[in-house]
């Protein structure tokens, strides 16, 4: 993590205790210019530990941009966590369920999407026994995935050692057949010992429940099965925050969609890449623009309208690659629609030979066509912070 911490900073060596790094100047943090330096020391501010201690950025320095001030603190955060060992840079995620409830699918979609669109993973998948470990890197962190197989004998040993299969967790998932209605109370009960679970080890893990296997019930009874399951997920919650997403291993977009949301409760540079898109919008007149990384995931988005088509474009995109659907010499393609609108999908590879790219949906405005792609603008940041 040392050259994470060296691409946060204007010096040209990062001391061997990181921890003096957080007495340097905070001239150190690229971004940080003389007048901003200038107004931050009027208020105490004068080290990368100091604005640590910054809460609302936005309340804080009404002459400072907001979005400066955010991304400096973002820094210090981020340098904070890894000298101190306040947080290490893996993530546990958790996926549990009962038997059959499609979890280890969903996870190899995720791993695998374009074996898994083939077919060729999930038509060989065996039930899951004891526990599977998966990982992945994203957001700058290493992600522990715990694959908890369902069956019963499995179910009761995960409750019988709580904090060894629950305990550190950052990602809750709870999958539930939404098309096996018989063992929808199964289902429930094993959520709630779960839940009750974290409550005991006073752990607040970001949480999703997948109504998963949609495409074995018809839209109607989808709705009417979801209304109910809510209910008495939200009674199993009560007033911890959670999200809830119908899923089906037929609709990847849906999968990628509610591990984007829950995934993004994870990354620490969230809240300052949707406040860039938010500024890029007016450049483009833009009411839906959103980030993918080249997995599929959504690292940001802001907006509604147009916002399904725009995310199935950049996904069937993304995910078509191998089919040269992006050519390498394209920088942005441009999708006309029937409204008179236009929905723009931009790439860029960073210093990392890693590929970002950005959606949005603007009006009829031949203008921006022609123009630079917006995400070029953002290579700095992404650069930086993944």
């Amino acid at each position: 993590m040392s050259s994470k911490i060296a691409a946060l900073l204007n010096v040209k060596k990062v001391p061997a205790d990181l921890q003096k790094v957080l007495e340097l100047d905070i001239t150190s943090l690229k971004g940080c210019d003389e007048d901003t330096a200038k107004v931050l020391n009027q208020n105490n501010i004068a080290k990368i530990a100091d604005l640590i201690k910054i809460e609302s950025p936005d309340k804080l320095l009404k002459s400072v941009e907001s979005l400066k001030i955010e991304k400096l603190t973002t820094a210090a955060r981020i340098i904070n966590e890894v000298a101190t060992g306040a947080k290490t840079t893996e993530k546990k995620i958790v996926i549990a369920g009962i038997d059959a409830a499609g979890k280890t699918s969903i996870i190899q979609t995720l791993l695998n999407p374009q074996e898994a669109k083939d077919g060729k993973e999930t038509k060989s998948l065996k039930p899951t026994k004891g526990v599977e470990y998966e990982n992945i890197e994203l957001f700058g962190y290493n992600l522990s995935i715990w694959d908890l197989g369902g069956q019963d004998i499995y179910r009761k040993k995960y409750l019988s050692e709580p904090k060894e299969h629950f305990g550190y967790t950052s990602l809750f998932v709870f999958v539930i057949d939404i098309s096996d209605t018989k063992r929808t109370n199964a289902a429930l009960e094993y959520l709630k010992n779960i839940v009750e679970i974290f409550k005991y080890l006073e752990e607040a893990p970001v949480s999703v429940v997948l109504l998963h296997k949609s495409d074995k019930m018809k839209p109607p009874d989808i709705k009417k099965e979801k209304t109910a399951i809510s209910k008495e997920i939200q009674k199993i919650f009560g007033e911890i925050r959670f999200f809830t997403h119908v899923t089906s291993i037929f609709n990847f977009n849906s999968i990628f969609s509610a591990f984007s949301e829950s995934l993004r409760e994870l990354s620490p540079v969230n809240t300052i890449i949707k406040n860039i898109l938010m500024n890029f919008e007016s450049k483009v007149n833009a009411k839906y623009i959103s980030i993918y990384n080249e997995t599929g995931i959504c690292i940001a988005e802001n907006g509604d309208d147009e916002k399904e088509l725009a995310k199935n474009f950049a996904f069937n995109t993304i995910l078509g690659e191998e089919l040269n659907i992006f050519p390498d010499q394209a920088l942005k393609l441009i999708l006309a629609l029937k409204n008179k609108k236009y929905c723009t999908l931009e790439r860029i590879v960073t210093k990392d030979k890693e590929k970002f790219f950005l959606t949005y949906v603007s009006p009829d405005n031949p203008e921006f066509i022609s123009k630079e792609p917006l995400i070029l603008e953002m290579k700095p940041w992404l650069d930086n912070f993944f």
